[in-house]
């Protein structure tokens, strides 16, 4: 059995509840090359690296020492990054993938992003639009070729299939699963943990799904969300 999810209500469109945004102060005085500003966000990211180097800090120091403009723009990215880490951004903890080619691709994301960031004042109200920024925020994902299987604190089971990318959100009033990316199958467990039983969603980018069945697959498509029923 497949159907396709109803569009969101505003209601469920809007951030209600949210924290407020938050926007990066620019750099002061003239602009600065965007050139200079990638560097500012590459050295970021690999001094963020668990395996940086000595050499790597060497090199780093004799970038910023080379030209007023680059000492300028990592003053202004250092700040910006201490900002991030209390938000809790992972943009600023360098990129924890295993799979190199994912690390890779994810490192260079996350250097234009940082560029971004830091050195326009874009808000986090915006970034929150931004796939990048969710993936990284995101609680659970699995790279190209792995499947995954995570136990939720309700005993929910929820697979991963490939390259697939799910947020966790459990509350006094609901118990919340959003897929970002791929796909999952979820089976789902009684909710133990409260008298009335709170309901279980799957959020996509097209609608809410509410979990009446017991064993379902969600997949979020390019431009729409795929729903298999095996049980209930």
């Amino acid at each position: 059995m497949s159907s396709e999810l109803p569009k969101l209500d505003a209601d469920c469109q809007s951030p209600g509840g949210a924290e407020p945004a938050h926007a990066f102060p620019t750099p002061e005085g003239p602009p600065l090359p965007k050139q200079v500003t990638l560097q500012a966000a590459k050295w970021l990211v690999m001094l963020q690296a668990p395996n940086t180097t000595q050499a790597t800090r060497a090199k780093w120091q004799r970038w910023r020492d080379a030209h007023p403009d680059h000492e300028r723009a990592w003053q202004h990215i250092e700040a910006s990054a201490t900002q991030m880490r209390a938000m809790h951004s992972p943009l600023a903890h360098g990129t924890l993938i295993q799979n190199d080619t994912e690390k890779r691709r994810a490192r260079r994301r996350a250097i234009k992003l940082l560029g971004v960031v830091a050195f326009t004042g874009t808000s986090t109200w915006l970034l929150r639009d931004n796939p990048v920024w969710r993936e990284w925020h995101a609680d659970h994902r699995t790279a190209t070729g792995e499947r995954r299987t995570i136990v939720l604190a309700d005993g929910t089971q929820i697979m991963l299939n490939t390259a697939s990318v799910i947020d966790v959100h459990f509350d006094n009033t609901v118990r919340l699963v959003t897929l970002i990316r791929g796909e999952i199958l979820v089976t789902t467990a009684p909710d133990s943990a409260s008298a009335t039983g709170r309901p279980f969603i799957v959020a996509t980018d097209q609608g809410r799904l509410r979990a009446l069945g017991t064993r379902f697959t969600v997949h979020q498509r390019e431009n729409d969300s795929h729903v298999s029923l095996f049980e209930g």
